[in-house]
């Protein structure tokens, strides 16, 4: 079945919306939304193949703009409406999942994960024409492989106020779900988003396990806070990257670094923390971009003999387990204030990612990262200078940007909740938010939720 997408002319309503039919009639021209031009593409949904590469997905791309003339409607909802014959993974496995890649550097990512309606993003317009390119891909991760030759069934829609109402076939009963999640997966660069409306938004960060080598990586860490935030503020979301395993003499060669962990190569690379930042930098460890975040959860230490990394901190990580012998100490876990802001030390295996990155392990397992939030007791920032060598405190007890949390988390790789020190055993939730582990396993994962 071909399914193709075409946009539809309302006239009279504060609402366009692209629907996906098994007809071939193309597309019919762009649609106006009361001062919103609203394009779109054909998209082919007829084979859905398991795969970890979001490219290999169906693909439709929109293209949004606003009329000089209109000041009214600042940013677009862009939905999915599934019907119930989508014979992709959806409601038990959960595999079935969406990314939006626009033309000026913002990406959103998330799940489908019931039939109906799912908010893909709510997409700030400006004077600026901005097309998007939505990927429909199930995830091999998460269906193990299974799940070829999968089909979907639905339609695209937007709409530009969040009091308007649509629907299939101009069915006006569908109530605007309002802006609920937005997702960010391991990509290995710098993801944007733009808060689309003042209010109060939740930020969520987990960060990636360690590297294996012999032993295995430590477990990433999350962290939670409210931060008040205005229309147009754009963030930028670094997911941590859980390195590659390293096969063969990695002395020699195959050496591994880790996107937000640490900057050379190891045996076992360190587990890229994640974490919610103010100043973009095409390199991720720039120390100006590095100063600017506002919520870090560590990364796992790698592992390269028999033992374990050491976990992600909440105010400070963990020291590995495992070494050669008495004269190679395993690497202790960064805190607040050392041992390396913003990465791992690089040795055989590397520390984690954080706020502070882990201790190396020379011929021995590495320390985890510690975690950092903008305004959780035991956080309040040291204001940093940087040197070509070395970080100098000032002495600053206020975060330089003047954001800070409230109702906030730490959840250490362990599962224990920490303040100014660790406490009792909570756990941390799942990426679905539907359970609980004790710490993260695999790539980073951040998600950004607006509570009012």
């Amino acid at each position: 079945m071909l399914l193709v997408v075409y946009s539809s002319l309302i006239t009279g309503s504060t609402y366009a919306y692209l629907y996906l039919g098994s007809n071939n009639n193309g597309i019919s021209g762009s649609g106006k939304c009361e001062g919103v031009n609203y394009k779109g593409e054909n998209i082919s949904a007829s084979n859905l193949v398991s795969t970890t590469n979001y490219l290999e997905g169906a693909k439709s791309t929109i293209t949004l703009s606003k009329n000089k003339d209109c000041t009214i409607y600042t940013y677009v909802n862009l939905y999915l409406y599934t019907n119930n014959t989508t014979t992709a993974p959806i409601t038990t496995v959960k595999a079935l999942k969406y990314k939006i890649v626009s033309s000026n550097n913002v990406t959103y990512s998330g799940v489908v994960s019931y039939m109906g309606d799912t908010l893909l993003a709510t997409l700030p317009l400006d004077d600026k024409e901005v097309t998007y390119t939505i990927y429909l891909y199930i995830d091999s991760t998460l269906s193990l492989g299974n799940y070829n030759d999968k089909t979907y069934s639905g339609y695209i829609y937007a709409t530009t106020e969040q009091t308007s109402t649509v629907g299939k076939n101009e069915d006006n009963t569908k109530k605007n779900l309002g802006l609920q999640t937005i997702d960010f997966d391991y990509l290995g660069n710098e993801q944007q988003f733009i808060v689309p409306e003042t209010g109060t938004y939740q930020l969520e960060t987990w960060g990636a396990q360690g590297g294996t080598y012999d032993g295995i990586g430590g477990l990433g860490g999350y962290t939670k806070g409210n931060i008040s935030l205005s229309n147009f503020k754009k963030l930028y979301i670094y997911v941590g990257e859980y390195p590659k395993y390293v096969s063969g003499n990695c002395y020699l060669s195959n050496r591994n670094d880790s996107f937000n962990g640490n900057k050379f190569g190891s045996c076992s690379g360190g587990g890229g923390a994640t974490d919610v930042r103010l100043v973009p930098n095409d390199v991720w460890y720039s120390f100006n971009s590095l100063k600017s975040r506002i919520i870090v959860a560590g990364g796992g230490g790698g592992a390269t003999y028999s033992g374990n990394g050491g976990t992600a901190g909440g105010i400070a990580g963990y020291q590995g387990i495992g070494s050669a012998d008495n004269n190679y100490p395993a690497g202790i876990g960064g805190n607040q204030t050392s041992s390396t802001f913003g990465f791992g030390n690089r040795g055989t295996s590397s520390g984690g990612g954080g706020y502070y990155g882990g201790e190396e392990g020379v011929a021995a397992n590495a320390g985890g990262g510690s975690s950092f939030i903008s305004g959780h007791d035991g956080c309040d920032a040291i204001e940093e200078e940087s040197t070509e060598t070395n970080i100098i405190h000032t002495g600053q007890s206020k975060h330089y940007s003047g954001l800070y949390f409230t109702n906030t988390l730490m959840i250490d790789g362990n599962g224990y909740k920490w303040t100014t020190k660790k406490e009792e055993y909570v756990g941390m939730p799942t990426h679905d938010g539907l359970g609980i582990m004790g710490g993260n396993i695999g790539n980073g994962y951040a998600r950004i939720t607006i509570i009012e």
